[in-house]
């Protein structure tokens, strides 16, 4: 099952190599310092904008693309 086929209703999280019975939806939104559910490596978290809404991300789940600085 691809990423693409999962669906907002269903009850297990899909991730890119298996299937996961999660208990939350959220894998990283909120989770600041938390460990990532995947490879614990510490959640980040960035304000961006005017208006400061907040980016979460696993810095080793979801790298910067090549050539894009990394921020702390």
């Amino acid at each position: 099952m691809s990423l693409l086929g999962a669906t907002n209703w269903r009850v297990a999280e899909i991730t890119r190599d298996r299937v996961l019975a999660a208990p939350s939806r959220l894998w990283v939104y909120g989770r600041a310092r938390q460990p990532c559910v995947r490879c614990t490596t510490p959640i980040r978290r960035r304000l961006q904008g005017e208006l400061a809404r907040a980016t979460y991300w696993c810095p080793r789940c979801q790298p910067p693309h090549p050539g894009q600085p990394v921020e702390c």
